[in-house]
Parts: structure tokens; C-alpha cells; sequence
């Protein structure tokens, strides 16, 4: 039997993809902020991990009351826009390193 894929919704886009194709936010005590690698617990939402999605999210204002009360973010836009670069980056460098073995 064939594995199902988890298929999510752009919060800012409404745009239905796979989970891994998708960037996870969580609502912490400190707020809103980025789960790169999908490993923090907490109510999450997506979105496309575009940069015009990823700065309309910025620009809302409301939230769903379910994923947080106070629309707060960890990081500024700019601050998350380095964090997933850096984290690209870091991907691409391991896929290199695996093919050289």
C-alpha cells in the first residue's frame, strides 16, 4: 500500500502542497517564529516558502484564535529571510558532501 503525503494550505496563498514543500510556523510563549526542520511542538500553520508570502504574513494582522492570541513575532522579516538562506545553503552543502562519498 502506497504511503499517503501530507498535503497542506498556504495560510497567506491558499496554495495546497506537501508538507516538506511547505514552511511551518509555530506559536510559542514568545511567539511566532519559523520551524525550519519541523521539530518544534506547538500549533503550527504553513506557508509557501516564498519570499511575497512570507512578508504578507508578516502583514496580517489576525491570526487564527487556535494558533495564537497576540500577533507577535520571534524574529523580524529580515531576521527569517537570512535564517531560511542560511538554511538553504546548509542543504545544499549536505547533498554535495553525500554525492562525493
Amino acid at each position: 500500500m502506497a504511503k499517503l503525503k501530507q498535503v497542506r494550505t498556504c495560510f497567506v496563498c491558499g496554495n495546497k502542497d506537501k508538507k516538506e514543500n511547505l514552511l511551518k510556523w509555530v506559536s510559542t510563549p514568545k511567539g511566532i517564529l519559523p520551524d525550519l526542520r519541523c521539530v518544534v511542538d506547538g500549533r503550527g500553520l504553513y506557508t509557501c516558502e516564498n519570499k511575497e508570502c512570507i512578508k504578507k504574513l508578516y502583514s496580517k494582522k489576525k491570526f487564527p484564535e487556535k494558533f495564537c492570541d497576540e500577533v507577535k513575532f520571534v524574529f523580524s522579516l529580515n531576521e527569517v529571510l537570512v535564517l531560511i538562506k542560511k538554511e538553504i545553503e546548509k542543504s545544499i552543502f549536505h547533498y554535495i558532501s553525500l554525492s562525493w562519498k
